[in-house]
């Protein structure tokens, strides 16, 4: 299924998000911190979360995505 718009609601998204100062997410994840804000009681507080995946290393995909128009049969 390939909904019209969608990709250009992804740029847009990117963007959005790429365009946040690097300040504002310190700000935001010392806010986390001192909040210890948790998902629920049984999940570490989100900003010991957030910590943990900017720890992972990063891993190209395996399988990418068939570009707009190729027969994916």
């Amino acid at each position: 299924m390939v909904v019209v718009g969608a990709s250009d609601l992804w740029d847009k998204l990117l963007a959005s998000v790429a365009a946040v100062p690097d300040e504002e997410l310190e700000r935001r994840r010392q806010a986390a911190r001192e909040e210890k804000s948790r998902v629920d009681g049984t999940h570490p507080p989100t900003y010991l979360r957030m910590e943990r995946v900017q720890q992972l290393p990063y891993v190209e995909g395996r399988v990418g995505a068939a570009e707009s128009g190729e027969d994916t049969t």
